[in-house]
């Protein structure tokens, strides 16, 4: 393996590996993990986190997402993933993306969404106000949960 193993109450896991080790992996074992596809934005996260990290940790979340977009090969989608999952700011979590509109679909609200992105945008933005963030997390959390038992919740 590549990072520190850890001994949990589970078994044996590995932590994920620091980005020198990304860094100085070679290719073909990016190959032999089944991830040579992903081998080019890793090394580019790696990269910009040994360069820019200090920095990264002092930004406000929206100007963090705008300077993680500025990886290569790194969007919008994924910086602002990034990001609410650094900073527990859902509320730059792309909360109109195809994972949130699903599971409000599955939600027993009575309410019907909307199918488009930018309509469900607008609708969801709306309706959470200042607690988009929240919201959107609360419904990926829910959505997991549901994805990993069965039966659905009526709120």
């Amino acid at each position: 393996m590549h990072a520190e193993e850890v001994l949990t109450p589970h078994g044996l896991a590995w932590l994920f590996p620091t980005p020198g080790a990304v860094v100085a992996l070679p290719d073909d074992e990016f190959t032999a993990l089944g991830m040579a596809f992903k081998r080019r934005p890793l090394k580019a996260v790696a990269e910009a986190v040994l360069e820019f990290g200090a920095k990264w940790v002092e930004l406000a979340p929206a100007v963090l997402r705008d300077e993680v977009q500025g990886v290569p090969r790194i969007g919008q989608w994924t910086a602002g993933a990034t990001v609410a999952d650094l900073t527990n700011n859902y509320s730059l979590y792309p909360y109109a993306d195809l994972a949130v509109r699903t599971w409000t679909d599955r939600l027993l609200t009575g309410r019907t969404w909307p199918e488009t992105e930018p309509e469900f945008a607008r609708l969801w933005a709306r309706l959470a106000g200042k607690d988009l963030s929240a919201w959107t997390l609360l419904t990926l959390a829910w959505g997991v949960r549901h994805a990993n038992t069965s039966g659905a919740v009526a709120i």
